[in-house]
């Protein structure tokens, strides 16, 4: 005679809850998480990819920038962002030499351009080499100084300034009294304002290279009480520093990181910035002061 083992009347109904308490179990750390707060907006950007057809300088690798670029753009691609920003020096151009400097910004813009969505251009000092007329017309601008607001952005504005309009790295009154108009506006509307720039403008955030006169450009900004974040490239090291409310950073340039793949996503929140860096660019979080002030 074969003996089964005793079984407990209502044995199989307390597997099953054993088995359902189990699952919740596993399941509770999700409930117990922390909601992770959602940027208001999210945005590339890349700095002094500086591609040409020439040899190694140094750390700057003018011939891998390209397949850098590339890399950077297949990344984004995969990011849900509002726009992606080059921050300048797009090419390294040819000295007195604008045809061949204006079929390397063709080049790069093959590239860049297989990124869907917004693309925005801020002109460098090497730019300058394909000349003005010529970058307006391939990036289709009116002009190398505009603001803009992306599509389901509200609350936020965004300013491109050309920091060669009066010379190499100098910035024009001219430019200045529009900037001031812009800022005005957007404290009406209240608006936070992040810039953008192919100079920066203060030596703990760029050690080496900046804008010849910060000094037209700085009281406007930090007497605005709207502007919260002003990027920029140009001094390839990169750099961060915060001054009166504003976050300046500094990108580090592609070029000489050409094989790190060097670039990064911003997030936008209500109370902060957060860059995730990538290649040699780090990460940072940049929390944001006081409120804009009201307009009078």
């Amino acid at each position: 005679m074969k003996l089964q083992a005793a079984r407990h009347p209502g044995s199989a109904a307390h597997g099953t809850s054993a088995r359902h308490v189990c699952a919740l179990l596993l399941l509770l750390p999700l409930f117990l998480s922390p909601v992770i707060a959602q940027p208001r907006l999210s945005f590339g950007v890349v700095a002094d990819v500086q591609w040409s057809d020439k040899d190694k300088s140094g750390a700057m690798d003018y011939r891998s920038s390209l397949g850098s670029l590339q890399r950077c753009v297949d990344a984004l691609a995969l990011e849900k962002l509002s726009f992606i920003v080059q921050l300048g020096d797009f090419i390294d151009g040819w000295e007195k030499d604008a045809v061949r400097s204006a079929a390397d910004v063709d080049t790069v813009l093959k590239v860049f351009n297989r990124l869907k969505g917004m693309k925005v251009h801020v002109a460098g000092n090497h730019c300058y080499r394909a000349t003005p007329t010529v970058l307006l017309k391939k990036w289709k601008l009116k002009k190398l100084y505009y603001d803009f607001a992306a599509a389901g952005t509200k609350g936020w504005r965004f300013i491109v300034l050309d920091g060669n309009d009066a010379g190499y790295g100098v910035i024009s009154p001219a430019q200045v009294d529009w900037l001031k108009k812009i800022l005005a506006a957007a404290v009406k509307k209240k608006e936070r304002v992040v810039v953008f720039c192919h100079f920066p403008l203060l030596r703990e955030a760029s050690p080496n290279h900046r804008l010849n006169n910060p000094e037209l450009l700085l009281p406007v900004l930090e007497g605005s009480g709207c502007v919260v974040a002003y990027i920029a490239g140009h001094d390839h090291a990169g750099g961060y520093t915060e001054q009166k409310g504003i976050h300046h950073i500094t990108v580090r340039a592609l070029v000489e990181n050409a094989e790190r793949t060097t670039y990064a996503v911003m997030n936008l929140h209500d109370t902060k910035l957060v860059e995730h860096g990538f290649g040699a660019e780090p990460v940072r979080s940049c929390v944001f002061g006081a409120i804009i002030k009201e307009a009078k």
